[in-house]
């Protein structure tokens, strides 16, 4: 087994943060830094010295010195999102729904991963999403009824949490505002 490459690079000009490893690495990592550095801008500033451009910090395996990258890398500057590390992941940049989605039918459940996923998008700045990412993890949840998927997303339920814009394979769900609140005591619920 090959030895993830393990980054970590904290820009305080702009907030950002960057973890490159595996997913328990990442996620670790942000919820540890996320306050500690929230709090060393905050002293920063308040004693009047200007954050300069960035600090870094890393550790490579020989697997990144040959330019092998593996695991999953994140850039998170929201506590938002990570303040949901139980339910929500980043992979590829993309948000996953990494709870089992409670339901009792596929139809149920592909609303419930829907609402969550667009949710999740909502946390790190990104509207609307994709029917496309969607679709995927329905895929992962063992909801996605291919054949009746289209049917699932415009069902009443569904009506009454999102909104769908656009045609085809450009398709995109918004949240409604009843949408937001359900999502998040949904969230709430699977975050425990």
């Amino acid at each position: 087994m090959e030895d993830s490459t393990n980054h970590a690079k904290f820009c305080f000009a702009d907030g950002r943060i960057e973890l490159e490893g595996s997913e328990g690495f990442v996620a670790a990592q942000i919820i540890k830094l996320e306050s500690l550095l929230s709090k060393l801008v905050e002293q920063l500033c308040k004693s009047g010295t200007p954050p300069d451009g960035g600090v870094e910090g890393a550790s490579e395996s020989p697997a990144s010195i040959n330019g092998k990258h593996t695991g999953s890398t994140s850039s998170v500057s929201d506590g938002k999102f990570v303040s949901y590390a139980n339910v929500f992941a980043l992979a590829d940049n993309k948000t996953q729904i990494i709870k089992d989605v409670p339901g009792t039918t596929k139809a149920k459940k592909a609303v419930d991963v829907a609402m969550l996923l667009a949710f999740g998008n909502e946390l790190r700045g990104i509207k609307p999403t994709s029917m496309d990412e969607i679709r995927a993890n329905c895929t992962t949840h063992v909801c996605l009824d291919s054949s009746n998927f289209a049917a699932h997303m415009k069902s009443s339920a569904a009506r009454q949490v999102y909104t769908i814009s656009g045609k085809g394979v450009s398709q995109t769900i918004t949240l409604t505002q009843p949408g937001k609140v359900k999502a998040k005591e949904l969230a709430d619920l699977l975050n425990k």
